[in-house]
Protein backbone atom coordinates (compact mmCIF):
# COMPACT_ATOMS: atom_id res chain seq x y z
CA UNK A 1 0.00 0.00 0.00
CA UNK A 2 2.82 2.39 0.91
CA UNK A 3 4.58 1.62 -2.38
CA UNK A 4 1.34 2.37 -4.29
CA UNK A 5 0.96 5.73 -2.48
CA UNK A 6 4.58 6.62 -3.17
CA UNK A 7 4.09 5.76 -6.84
CA UNK A 8 0.97 7.92 -7.09
CA UNK A 9 2.77 10.80 -5.34
CA UNK A 10 5.66 10.61 -7.81
CA UNK A 11 3.22 10.57 -10.74
CA UNK A 12 1.38 13.59 -9.38
CA UNK A 13 4.59 15.51 -8.83
CA UNK A 14 5.73 14.62 -12.35
CA UNK A 15 2.60 16.28 -13.66
CA UNK A 16 2.44 19.20 -11.23
CA UNK A 17 6.07 20.37 -11.26
CA UNK A 18 6.13 21.34 -14.96
CA UNK A 19 2.90 23.24 -14.44
CA UNK A 20 4.35 25.06 -11.43
CA UNK A 21 7.50 25.84 -13.40
CA UNK A 22 5.43 27.17 -16.31
CA UNK A 23 3.32 29.23 -13.91
CA UNK A 24 6.36 30.81 -12.29
CA UNK A 25 7.86 31.71 -15.65
CA UNK A 26 4.75 33.15 -17.28
CA UNK A 27 3.48 36.55 -16.09
CA UNK A 28 -0.20 36.57 -15.14
CA UNK A 29 -0.43 40.13 -16.36
CA UNK A 30 1.85 43.01 -17.12
CA UNK A 31 2.95 45.26 -14.30
CA UNK A 32 1.03 48.52 -14.49
CA UNK A 33 2.16 51.97 -13.44
CA UNK A 34 0.43 55.30 -13.83
CA UNK A 35 1.31 58.95 -13.38
CA UNK A 36 -1.72 61.23 -13.11
CA UNK A 37 -1.05 64.99 -13.34
CA UNK A 38 -3.60 67.72 -12.71
CA UNK A 39 -3.44 71.48 -12.26
CA UNK A 40 -6.51 73.43 -11.18
CA UNK A 41 -5.03 76.17 -8.97
CA UNK A 42 -2.85 78.30 -11.21
CA UNK A 43 -0.92 81.38 -10.00
CA UNK A 44 -2.29 84.86 -10.41
CA UNK A 45 -2.67 85.87 -14.03
CA UNK A 46 -3.77 82.44 -15.24
CA UNK A 47 -7.46 81.59 -14.78
CA UNK A 48 -7.91 78.64 -12.45
CA UNK A 49 -9.92 75.57 -13.35
CA UNK A 50 -12.27 73.60 -11.11
CA UNK A 51 -12.18 70.04 -12.43
CA UNK A 52 -8.62 68.77 -13.17
CA UNK A 53 -8.01 67.27 -9.73
CA UNK A 54 -11.46 65.67 -9.88
CA UNK A 55 -10.47 64.26 -13.29
CA UNK A 56 -7.29 62.74 -11.85
CA UNK A 57 -9.07 61.25 -8.84
CA UNK A 58 -11.77 59.69 -11.02
CA UNK A 59 -9.14 58.32 -13.38
CA UNK A 60 -7.21 56.80 -10.45
CA UNK A 61 -10.38 55.11 -9.19
CA UNK A 62 -11.08 53.70 -12.66
CA UNK A 63 -7.53 52.39 -13.12
CA UNK A 64 -7.62 50.64 -9.74
CA UNK A 65 -11.12 49.16 -9.88
CA UNK A 66 -11.46 48.35 -13.57
CA UNK A 67 -7.94 48.12 -15.00
CA UNK A 68 -6.13 46.27 -12.20
CA UNK A 69 -3.62 48.97 -11.23
CA UNK A 70 -2.43 48.59 -7.65
CA UNK A 71 -2.98 51.74 -5.60
CA UNK A 72 0.72 51.99 -4.79
CA UNK A 73 1.47 51.96 -8.53
CA UNK A 74 -0.66 55.04 -9.22
CA UNK A 75 1.31 58.24 -8.59
CA UNK A 76 -0.42 61.63 -8.42
CA UNK A 77 1.17 65.02 -9.09
CA UNK A 78 -1.22 67.84 -8.28
CA UNK A 79 -1.39 71.65 -8.32
CA UNK A 80 1.62 73.32 -6.69
CA UNK A 81 3.82 70.25 -7.30
CA UNK A 82 3.37 70.49 -11.07
CA UNK A 83 6.35 72.63 -11.95
CA UNK A 84 8.01 71.94 -15.28
CA UNK A 85 11.06 70.44 -13.57
CA UNK A 86 8.87 68.51 -11.13
CA UNK A 87 6.77 67.06 -13.94
CA UNK A 88 9.81 65.98 -15.92
CA UNK A 89 11.34 64.37 -12.83
CA UNK A 90 8.08 62.56 -12.02
CA UNK A 91 7.84 61.02 -15.50
CA UNK A 92 11.41 59.78 -15.23
CA UNK A 93 10.93 58.49 -11.68
CA UNK A 94 7.49 56.89 -11.94
CA UNK A 95 7.46 55.64 -15.52
CA UNK A 96 10.82 55.65 -17.30
CA UNK A 97 12.77 54.14 -14.39
CA UNK A 98 10.13 51.64 -13.22
CA UNK A 99 8.38 50.37 -16.32
CA UNK A 100 9.95 47.32 -17.95
CA UNK A 101 9.33 45.80 -21.41
CA UNK A 102 5.75 44.45 -21.68
CA UNK A 103 4.65 46.52 -18.65
CA UNK A 104 1.88 49.07 -19.02
CA UNK A 105 2.66 52.78 -18.57
CA UNK A 106 -0.22 55.24 -18.21
CA UNK A 107 0.23 59.04 -18.31
CA UNK A 108 -2.62 61.47 -17.73
CA UNK A 109 -2.69 65.28 -17.77
CA UNK A 110 -5.61 67.57 -17.04
CA UNK A 111 -5.09 71.32 -17.00
CA UNK A 112 -4.51 74.27 -19.29
CA UNK A 113 -2.76 74.00 -22.63
CA UNK A 114 -1.19 76.72 -24.75
CA UNK A 115 1.05 77.28 -27.76
CA UNK A 116 4.54 78.79 -27.72
CA UNK A 117 7.14 79.62 -30.39
CA UNK A 118 8.97 76.63 -31.86
CA UNK A 119 12.64 76.98 -30.93
CA UNK A 120 14.18 73.98 -32.69
CA UNK A 121 12.41 74.20 -36.05
CA UNK A 122 10.43 70.94 -36.04
CA UNK A 123 6.96 72.49 -36.42
CA UNK A 124 5.59 73.55 -39.81
CA UNK A 125 3.49 76.35 -38.27
CA UNK A 126 6.42 77.57 -36.09
CA UNK A 127 4.58 76.88 -32.83
CA UNK A 128 4.83 74.11 -30.24
CA UNK A 129 1.88 72.90 -28.21
CA UNK A 130 2.54 72.95 -24.47
CA UNK A 131 0.99 71.88 -21.19
CA UNK A 132 0.79 74.74 -18.71
CA UNK A 133 2.54 74.03 -15.42
CA UNK A 134 2.35 76.36 -12.42
CA UNK A 135 5.70 77.94 -13.30
CA UNK A 136 5.23 78.23 -17.07
CA UNK A 137 6.69 81.63 -17.93
CA UNK A 138 6.13 82.87 -21.49
CA UNK A 139 9.38 84.83 -21.25
CA UNK A 140 11.48 81.78 -20.26
CA UNK A 141 11.53 78.93 -22.82
CA UNK A 142 13.20 76.62 -20.31
CA UNK A 143 9.90 76.53 -18.36
CA UNK A 144 7.81 75.39 -21.34
CA UNK A 145 6.61 71.77 -21.12
CA UNK A 146 6.12 71.37 -24.87
CA UNK A 147 5.00 68.44 -26.98
CA UNK A 148 8.70 67.95 -27.79
CA UNK A 149 9.49 67.50 -24.09
CA UNK A 150 6.69 64.96 -23.64
CA UNK A 151 7.78 63.13 -26.80
CA UNK A 152 11.33 62.95 -25.45
CA UNK A 153 10.29 61.31 -22.18
CA UNK A 154 7.95 58.85 -23.93
CA UNK A 155 10.79 57.86 -26.26
CA UNK A 156 12.71 56.71 -23.17
CA UNK A 157 10.06 54.18 -22.11
CA UNK A 158 11.16 50.56 -22.49
CA UNK A 159 7.64 49.33 -23.23
CA UNK A 160 5.36 49.42 -26.25
CA UNK A 161 2.36 49.44 -23.91
CA UNK A 162 1.96 53.10 -23.08
CA UNK A 163 -1.30 55.03 -22.90
CA UNK A 164 -1.22 58.83 -22.87
CA UNK A 165 -4.38 60.81 -22.06
CA UNK A 166 -4.26 64.60 -22.52
CA UNK A 167 -7.24 66.68 -21.37
CA UNK A 168 -6.12 70.16 -22.42
CA UNK A 169 -6.16 72.22 -25.60
CA UNK A 170 -3.64 74.21 -27.60
CA UNK A 171 -5.86 76.29 -29.86
CA UNK A 172 -4.60 79.39 -31.62
CA UNK A 173 -6.01 82.90 -31.91
CA UNK A 174 -9.13 81.73 -33.74
CA UNK A 175 -10.38 80.02 -30.60
CA UNK A 176 -8.76 82.15 -27.93
CA UNK A 177 -10.37 81.24 -24.65
CA UNK A 178 -9.72 84.27 -22.50
CA UNK A 179 -10.40 87.95 -22.91
CA UNK A 180 -13.46 89.36 -24.63
CA UNK A 181 -14.23 86.03 -26.30
CA UNK A 182 -13.76 83.82 -23.25
CA UNK A 183 -15.53 80.48 -23.40
CA UNK A 184 -16.67 79.14 -20.04
CA UNK A 185 -14.64 76.16 -18.88
CA UNK A 186 -12.06 76.39 -21.68
CA UNK A 187 -8.74 74.72 -20.85
CA UNK A 188 -6.48 77.07 -22.77
CA UNK A 189 -4.23 79.98 -21.83
CA UNK A 190 -3.22 82.60 -24.37
CA UNK A 191 0.27 83.91 -23.58
CA UNK A 192 0.32 86.52 -26.35
CA UNK A 193 2.01 84.43 -29.03
CA UNK A 194 -0.28 84.90 -31.99
CA UNK A 195 -0.49 82.62 -35.00
CA UNK A 196 -2.17 85.33 -37.05
CA UNK A 197 -0.14 86.37 -40.07
CA UNK A 198 -0.39 86.49 -43.82
CA UNK A 199 0.24 83.05 -45.32
CA UNK A 200 2.59 84.79 -47.77
CA UNK A 201 4.94 85.32 -44.85
CA UNK A 202 5.15 81.59 -44.27
CA UNK A 203 3.10 81.45 -41.06
CA UNK A 204 -0.24 79.70 -41.22
CA UNK A 205 -2.45 77.97 -38.70
CA UNK A 206 -1.59 74.29 -39.00
CA UNK A 207 -4.20 71.58 -38.75
CA UNK A 208 -1.61 68.81 -38.88
CA UNK A 209 -1.33 66.67 -35.76
CA UNK A 210 2.11 65.37 -34.91
CA UNK A 211 2.27 62.10 -32.97
CA UNK A 212 2.66 62.68 -29.23
CA UNK A 213 5.03 59.69 -29.10
CA UNK A 214 7.81 58.50 -31.40
CA UNK A 215 6.65 54.92 -30.73
CA UNK A 216 3.79 54.04 -33.09
CA UNK A 217 2.61 51.34 -30.68
CA UNK A 218 1.90 53.87 -27.92
CA UNK A 219 -1.76 54.87 -27.68
CA UNK A 220 -2.45 58.60 -27.34
CA UNK A 221 -5.91 59.96 -26.55
CA UNK A 222 -6.21 63.74 -26.75
CA UNK A 223 -9.18 65.92 -25.83
CA UNK A 224 -9.39 67.75 -29.14
CA UNK A 225 -7.63 68.80 -32.32
CA UNK A 226 -4.96 71.54 -32.05
CA UNK A 227 -7.29 74.20 -33.47
CA UNK A 228 -10.18 73.44 -31.08
CA UNK A 229 -11.06 74.17 -27.44
CA UNK A 230 -11.32 71.55 -24.71
CA UNK A 231 -13.78 72.41 -21.96
CA UNK A 232 -14.74 71.31 -18.48
CA UNK A 233 -17.95 71.03 -16.48
CA UNK A 234 -17.28 73.22 -13.43
CA UNK A 235 -16.56 71.11 -10.34
CA UNK A 236 -17.53 67.91 -12.16
CA UNK A 237 -14.92 67.05 -14.75
CA UNK A 238 -13.43 67.79 -18.14
CA UNK A 239 -15.67 67.05 -21.11
CA UNK A 240 -13.06 64.63 -22.46
CA UNK A 241 -12.21 62.83 -19.22
CA UNK A 242 -15.90 62.49 -18.32
CA UNK A 243 -16.76 61.12 -21.77
CA UNK A 244 -13.76 58.78 -21.81
CA UNK A 245 -14.58 57.29 -18.40
CA UNK A 246 -18.23 56.93 -19.36
CA UNK A 247 -17.23 55.02 -22.48
CA UNK A 248 -14.63 52.82 -20.81
CA UNK A 249 -16.97 51.91 -17.95
CA UNK A 250 -19.75 50.80 -20.27
CA UNK A 251 -17.97 48.40 -22.64
CA UNK A 252 -16.41 44.93 -22.27
CA UNK A 253 -12.63 44.39 -22.42
CA UNK A 254 -12.76 43.12 -26.00
CA UNK A 255 -13.86 46.56 -27.27
CA UNK A 256 -11.49 48.21 -29.73
CA UNK A 257 -10.18 51.69 -28.96
CA UNK A 258 -11.65 52.84 -32.30
CA UNK A 259 -15.11 52.09 -30.89
CA UNK A 260 -14.19 53.93 -27.68
CA UNK A 261 -13.30 56.95 -29.81
CA UNK A 262 -16.76 56.92 -31.40
CA UNK A 263 -18.47 56.64 -28.01
CA UNK A 264 -16.37 59.48 -26.58
CA UNK A 265 -17.26 61.75 -29.49
CA UNK A 266 -20.98 61.09 -29.03
CA UNK A 267 -20.74 61.77 -25.28
CA UNK A 268 -18.87 65.04 -25.85
CA UNK A 269 -21.44 66.12 -28.45
CA UNK A 270 -24.19 65.62 -25.88
CA UNK A 271 -22.29 67.77 -23.37
CA UNK A 272 -21.59 70.53 -25.89
CA UNK A 273 -25.25 70.67 -26.91
CA UNK A 274 -26.11 71.79 -23.37
CA UNK A 275 -23.59 74.66 -23.31
CA UNK A 276 -24.02 78.32 -24.27
CA UNK A 277 -21.60 77.76 -27.18
CA UNK A 278 -22.79 74.61 -28.97
CA UNK A 279 -21.24 76.00 -32.17
CA UNK A 280 -17.69 75.25 -30.94
CA UNK A 281 -16.86 71.60 -31.65
CA UNK A 282 -14.53 69.43 -29.61
CA UNK A 283 -13.20 66.47 -31.56
CA UNK A 284 -11.22 63.89 -29.53
CA UNK A 285 -8.18 62.60 -31.35
CA UNK A 286 -6.76 59.09 -30.90
CA UNK A 287 -3.35 58.05 -32.26
CA UNK A 288 -1.62 54.69 -32.30
CA UNK A 289 -2.97 51.11 -32.38
CA UNK A 290 -6.65 52.03 -32.09
CA UNK A 291 -7.72 48.75 -33.74
CA UNK A 292 -6.56 46.82 -30.67
CA UNK A 293 -8.95 46.12 -27.85
CA UNK A 294 -8.64 47.22 -24.25
CA UNK A 295 -8.04 43.80 -22.72
CA UNK A 296 -5.35 42.82 -25.21
CA UNK A 297 -3.50 46.10 -24.73
CA UNK A 298 -3.61 45.89 -20.93
CA UNK A 299 -2.70 42.22 -20.52
CA UNK A 300 0.75 40.63 -20.45
CA UNK A 301 3.05 39.67 -23.29
CA UNK A 302 1.18 39.28 -26.55
CA UNK A 303 2.55 38.82 -30.03
CA UNK A 304 3.39 42.55 -30.09
CA UNK A 305 4.83 42.59 -26.59
CA UNK A 306 8.18 41.09 -27.47
CA UNK A 307 8.91 43.53 -30.25
CA UNK A 308 11.39 46.30 -29.81
CA UNK A 309 9.81 49.71 -29.35
CA UNK A 310 9.55 51.70 -32.57
CA UNK A 311 11.78 54.32 -30.94
CA UNK A 312 14.89 52.16 -30.44
CA UNK A 313 17.08 55.22 -29.88
CA UNK A 314 15.59 57.84 -27.50
CA UNK A 315 15.28 61.38 -28.76
CA UNK A 316 17.76 64.01 -27.72
CA UNK A 317 16.58 66.08 -24.76
CA UNK A 318 14.89 69.18 -26.22
CA UNK A 319 16.53 71.31 -23.54
CA UNK A 320 19.81 70.75 -25.39
CA UNK A 321 18.34 72.76 -28.27
CA UNK A 322 17.45 75.76 -26.14
CA UNK A 323 19.03 79.04 -27.04
CA UNK A 324 22.17 79.80 -25.05
CA UNK A 325 24.18 76.57 -25.25
CA UNK A 326 27.04 77.98 -27.34
CA UNK A 327 30.52 78.70 -26.03
CA UNK A 328 30.24 82.48 -26.53
CA UNK A 329 28.25 84.03 -23.73
CA UNK A 330 25.71 86.52 -25.05
CA UNK A 331 23.87 88.82 -22.65
CA UNK A 332 20.74 90.35 -24.14
CA UNK A 333 18.53 92.85 -22.30
CA UNK A 334 15.96 95.59 -22.78
CA UNK A 335 15.17 98.53 -20.54
CA UNK A 336 11.76 97.01 -19.65
CA UNK A 337 10.03 93.61 -19.78
CA UNK A 338 6.55 95.03 -20.43
CA UNK A 339 5.88 97.99 -22.70
CA UNK A 340 2.78 100.12 -23.15
CA UNK A 341 1.78 101.42 -26.57
CA UNK A 342 3.79 104.56 -27.38
CA UNK A 343 6.80 103.74 -25.18
CA UNK A 344 10.23 103.30 -26.75
CA UNK A 345 12.66 100.42 -26.30
CA UNK A 346 16.43 100.24 -26.18
CA UNK A 347 18.17 96.88 -26.59
CA UNK A 348 21.57 96.10 -25.10
CA UNK A 349 23.91 93.25 -26.10
CA UNK A 350 27.22 92.20 -24.56
CA UNK A 351 29.43 89.26 -25.62
CA UNK A 352 32.25 87.37 -23.89
CA UNK A 353 34.47 87.15 -26.98
CA UNK A 354 35.16 89.26 -30.04
CA UNK A 355 32.71 88.02 -32.65
CA UNK A 356 30.27 88.79 -35.44
CA UNK A 357 26.74 89.56 -34.26
CA UNK A 358 23.24 89.58 -35.65
CA UNK A 359 20.16 90.75 -33.76
CA UNK A 360 16.72 89.70 -34.96
CA UNK A 361 13.28 91.03 -34.01
CA UNK A 362 10.09 88.94 -34.33
CA UNK A 363 6.94 90.98 -33.77
CA UNK A 364 3.53 89.95 -32.46
CA UNK A 365 2.34 89.89 -36.08
CA UNK A 366 5.08 87.30 -36.83
CA UNK A 367 6.99 89.64 -39.13
CA UNK A 368 10.72 89.23 -38.62
CA UNK A 369 13.51 91.77 -39.19
CA UNK A 370 17.27 91.87 -38.92
CA UNK A 371 17.72 94.99 -36.75
CA UNK A 372 21.50 94.74 -36.28
CA UNK A 373 23.51 95.41 -38.34
CA UNK A 374 21.31 98.15 -39.76
CA UNK A 375 21.58 101.22 -41.99
CA UNK A 376 23.15 103.26 -39.16
CA UNK A 377 25.19 100.49 -37.46
CA UNK A 378 26.65 98.59 -40.38
CA UNK A 379 29.68 97.00 -38.67
CA UNK A 380 28.51 93.66 -37.25
CA UNK A 381 31.86 92.88 -35.57
CA UNK A 382 31.63 93.53 -31.81
CA UNK A 383 34.24 93.53 -29.06
CA UNK A 384 34.16 91.43 -25.91
CA UNK A 385 32.88 93.32 -22.87
CA UNK A 386 31.87 96.41 -24.89
CA UNK A 387 28.09 96.93 -24.63
CA UNK A 388 26.21 97.43 -27.88
CA UNK A 389 22.98 99.43 -27.83
CA UNK A 390 20.32 99.32 -30.54
CA UNK A 391 19.35 101.98 -31.54
CA UNK A 392 22.86 103.39 -31.26
CA UNK A 393 23.60 107.04 -30.32
CA UNK A 394 23.69 108.20 -33.97
CA UNK A 395 20.76 106.16 -35.22
CA UNK A 396 17.89 108.01 -36.81
CA UNK A 397 15.18 105.62 -35.68
CA UNK A 398 13.45 104.51 -32.47
CA UNK A 399 11.63 101.35 -31.45
CA UNK A 400 8.22 102.78 -30.53
CA UNK A 401 5.63 100.28 -29.36
CA UNK A 402 2.49 99.98 -31.47
CA UNK A 403 -0.22 97.38 -32.24
CA UNK A 404 -0.58 94.48 -32.64
CA UNK A 405 -0.17 93.66 -28.96
CA UNK A 406 1.33 90.51 -27.53
CA UNK A 407 4.69 88.83 -27.01
CA UNK A 408 7.64 89.85 -29.15
CA UNK A 409 11.01 88.15 -29.47
CA UNK A 410 14.60 89.35 -29.75
CA UNK A 411 17.24 86.84 -30.80
CA UNK A 412 20.98 87.56 -30.72
CA UNK A 413 23.30 85.21 -32.65
CA UNK A 414 27.08 85.49 -32.28
CA UNK A 415 29.71 83.70 -34.35
CA UNK A 416 33.48 83.69 -34.55
CA UNK A 417 33.24 83.29 -38.33
CA UNK A 418 31.52 85.89 -40.53
CA UNK A 419 27.88 85.23 -41.42
CA UNK A 420 26.82 84.14 -44.87
CA UNK A 421 24.86 86.67 -46.89
CA UNK A 422 21.17 86.87 -46.04
CA UNK A 423 18.87 84.94 -48.33
CA UNK A 424 15.35 86.10 -49.22
CA UNK A 425 15.64 89.35 -47.29
CA UNK A 426 13.88 92.58 -48.28
CA UNK A 427 15.21 95.99 -47.25
CA UNK A 428 12.60 98.02 -45.38
CA UNK A 429 13.83 101.35 -44.03
CA UNK A 430 16.86 100.84 -41.78
CA UNK A 431 16.30 97.09 -41.53
CA UNK A 432 15.94 93.93 -43.59
CA UNK A 433 12.74 91.88 -43.38
CA UNK A 434 13.38 88.13 -43.31
CA UNK A 435 11.13 85.93 -45.45
CA UNK A 436 11.72 82.79 -43.37
CA UNK A 437 10.39 83.95 -40.01
CA UNK A 438 11.22 80.80 -38.03
CA UNK A 439 13.47 81.05 -35.00
CA UNK A 440 15.36 77.99 -36.20
CA UNK A 441 16.21 79.71 -39.49
CA UNK A 442 17.52 82.76 -37.66
CA UNK A 443 19.66 80.58 -35.40
CA UNK A 444 21.06 78.70 -38.39
CA UNK A 445 21.96 75.05 -38.56
CA UNK A 446 25.12 74.71 -36.51
CA UNK A 447 26.74 71.34 -35.98
CA UNK A 448 27.75 70.36 -32.45
CA UNK A 449 31.41 70.54 -33.51
CA UNK A 450 30.92 74.21 -34.39
CA UNK A 451 29.33 75.28 -31.10
CA UNK A 452 32.72 76.41 -29.82
CA UNK A 453 32.45 79.31 -32.22
CA UNK A 454 28.85 80.30 -31.56
CA UNK A 455 26.64 81.89 -28.92
CA UNK A 456 22.97 82.86 -28.69
CA UNK A 457 20.54 84.65 -26.43
CA UNK A 458 16.77 85.04 -26.61
CA UNK A 459 14.60 87.63 -24.90
CA UNK A 460 10.80 87.78 -24.86
CA UNK A 461 8.91 90.90 -23.80
CA UNK A 462 5.27 91.96 -23.91
CA UNK A 463 3.52 94.89 -25.58
CA UNK A 464 0.20 96.06 -24.13
CA UNK A 465 -2.42 98.61 -25.12
CA UNK A 466 -2.83 101.87 -23.27
CA UNK A 467 -5.00 101.54 -20.13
Amino acid sequence: MKKRRAYLFRCCMALVLPVIFLFLNTPLYAARRALLVAVADYPQGIPSLTAPVIDAERMADFLHKRMGFEKECIAMLLNEKVTTAGLRAAIERELVARVEPDDVAFFFFSGHGTHVPDIDGDETDQFDEAMVTIDTDPARPETWFTDDVLRYHLSRLKTNRAIVVLDACHAGTGTRAFGASRVEGAKYVHFGFDKTASPSRGVVKSRAIRPASTNSQHLVMAACHPYEIAREIPKQGGFFTSALLEALNSVPPDTAFAKIHEDVQMAIDRLIARTTRPDLPQTPHFQGPIARNIGDFMEGASKEGGEKPASEVPMADPSSALVGNGAITVKLSTDQSVYIEGQTMTTRVEVSEDCHLRLYYKGADQRTFLIFPNAYQSDHFVRAGVPLEVPGPNAKFTFRMAPPYGREILLAVARKKPFDALQNGTKEGAFVEIADASIAAMRGQTADSERSGKGEAILIYEVKSKP
